[in-house]
């Protein structure tokens, strides 16, 4: 199969070439494609490099297999290295909460992972946003794979979709690529999800719940808590958390290491 790698950091950089050999003697790909962030390897003074085929053959894409649900991942055009595996146990948590007749909102929805999950625990209709069109047609194309027709994949950027909303939906899913990749990014990304949750309440079906999360080390597990406080104080509504969320086992948090903890969320009920 082939393999996607990404070098975001200075540090990481330096076993650059230990890392590709091993990688390909342990897991013996067909080929290795090179990922790039060029703002993320300029703030670290690295090279800027290509995105490229660095070993072998790389296919377009390939086809994974997430908990019996089939997703289609772009190594080449997708986001990072093709598919969020961080949140393939928050996917499993949040679907959990299905229940009969619910309507799903799936924002920043990349391949559709949250909403696809929620159409196999019996959603009955699945709404996924996203700005990308090769998001899009991502998520057709895995929706096709999963034999589910009760959804519908909307090109449009998520803030003005909100803006323009006049439906209610069960359970909404907010998960916005980092919104602050570095720290004075950090004021326009709170005022960002204070935009994001308050209109989703705004768009809830009464005790409807909401996920929220965050990709950036810069926004805490308070910044996100206090977002959702200002959220209950404007909006007249109570919050409830439900599941603390975070990264995946794959993505392991180094006490040592305060960035490795970058991936948080919040389950709520709002009542």
């Amino acid at each position: 199969m082939s393999k996607s790698i990404q070098f975001n950091t200075a540090g990481i950089n330096r076993f650059r070439d230990l890392i590709i050999k091993s990688l390909i003697e342990i897991t013996k790909p067909k080929g290795i494609y090179e990922k790039v962030d060029e703002k993320i390897l300029k703030i670290e003074g690295l090279k800027q490099n290509k995105e490229q085929t660095i070993y072998g053959e790389v296919l377009e894409n390939i086809q994974v297999i997430e908990n019996s649900l089939k997703f289609v991942a772009s190594i080449k055009q997708g986001q990072k290295t093709g598919l969020f595996l961080d949140q393939r146990k928050n996917r499993k948590i949040v679907s959990s909460y299905i229940q009969r007749g619910f309507k799903i909102l799936d924002l920043f929805s990349n391949s559709g992972g949250f909403g696809i999950y929620c159409l196999k625990k019996g959603a009955d209709f699945v709404e996924f946003v996203d700005v990308s069109q090769v998001a899009v047609s991502q998520i057709e194309e895995n929706c096709k794979l999963n034999d589910f027709k009760n959804y519908k994949a909307i090109k449009e950027d998520a803030f003005d979709y909100l803006n323009n909303l006049n439906k209610k939906f069960n359970l909404i899913i907010i998960d916005p690529p980092a919104f602050a990749k570095t720290k004075k990014e950090k004021v326009g990304a709170i005022k960002g999800f204070q935009f994001l949750v308050i209109n989703s309440i705004k768009a809830l079906e009464e005790n409807g719940y909401i996920a929220v999360f965050s990709c950036s080390h810069h926004i805490t597990e308070e910044d996100l808590k206090k977002v959702l406080l200002f959220a209950s104080q404007k909006t007249g509504k109570r919050i409830v958390i439900i599941e603390k969320l975070m990264q995946d086992l794959d993505h392991p948090y180094l006490l040592n290491s305060p960035p490795s903890f970058y991936l948080k969320g919040f389950l709520v009920k709002v009542i």
